[in-house]
């Protein structure tokens, strides 16, 4: 999807990423390399994105089943593309690439942003005029608590280690009186995704099973094993799978509270000098 005028593809996007609940729209805006970067520059993405006078605003049903990653960036082709030794890719392209990378030996529910995950492979240079600077890719993330907005994913060069993604965030709304805060983040959605895609599989295995004590122990048996390796893994610090009661005999009803981990997005360290010795506290 595109911002710069097509909301309608944006918003059908994401009511069909909200509609299914298991998955997340990637949405990119139009390629301008001169547009300005600064947040406070009524011409670029941040600003347009959090307007309150912009056309652009996804429902809030919605718009945490969806994320954004600026700059388009420039990226070798790697001879995948035989009349092309390089492209002008998408953001969505830039973090697609970061987590097919990633997946190979990390779970999918950590983040794909920092040095460790969110390195953009192939890339010559972001597809911009002005340079997207540390500062600004910081700019661009609302403080997660009590910060208000819509904050975007941006690319920019770290040192010594390259172009990464730097932002975790879905294009939720965040402001003081809205709850949710969980799903203002991106990895936290997408293992959401992980655990709704295993349920449904489950539900689909037992179908038309007999409704007992059985059937309970047999649902649980095939969704624990995910939620395990979540805990595992670091992706949630516990859960929850509760029966509810219910009047219809042939419905099997659950809740399943997860318990996230939440990926670390700021460190506060204080370094005092003393006559003697410098410590770190």
């Amino acid at each position: 999807g595109t911002v710069d005028g097509n909301y309608i593809y944006v918003n059908a996007m994401a009511k069909i990423a909200g509609t299914r609940g298991d998955c997340v729209a990637l949405i990119d805006h139009t390629d301008n390399p001169d547009r300005p970067l600064n947040a406070s520059n009524y011409e670029s993405i941040h600003y347009i994105l959090n307007n309150e006078g912009s056309n652009f605003r996804i429902s809030e049903q919605y718009d945490s089943y969806t994320a954004m990653i600026t700059p388009w960036v420039n990226v070798t082709c790697n001879g995948v593309y035989a009349d092309k030794t390089n492209m002008i890719a998408p953001g969505s392209f830039a973090y697609l690439s970061a987590l097919a990378v990633s997946i190979k030996t990390n779970a999918n529910w950590l983040a794909v942003a920092g040095v460790a995950r969110g390195l953009v492979p192939n890339i010559i240079e972001l597809h911009t005029t002005q340079v997207l600077t540390n500062a600004i890719a910081e700019s661009y993330q609302s403080e997660p608590a009590g910060g208000t907005g819509i904050s975007i994913n941006p690319i920019t060069r770290i040192r010594p280690y390259g172009y990464c993604i730097w932002g975790n965030r879905t294009l939720r709304y965040n402001k003081i009186s809205r709850v949710g805060f969980a799903t203002g983040f991106l990895n936290l959605r997408n293992m959401v995704s992980d655990v709704k895609k295993t349920v449904y599989k489950a539900a689909q295995r037992l179908m038309f099973e007999q409704n007992n004590d059985i059937l309970w122990i047999n649902f649980k048996a095939l969704i624990t094993p995910l939620l395990d390796s979540m805990v595992s893994g670091y992706g949630l610090s516990g859960y929850k799978v509760i029966k509810n009661p219910t009047n219809d005999k042939t419905r099997l009803s659950a809740i399943i509270k997860l318990y996230p981990v939440y990926a670390v997005e700021s460190f506060e360290v204080t370094v005092i000098l003393s006559d003697e010795e410098v410590s770190v506290e």
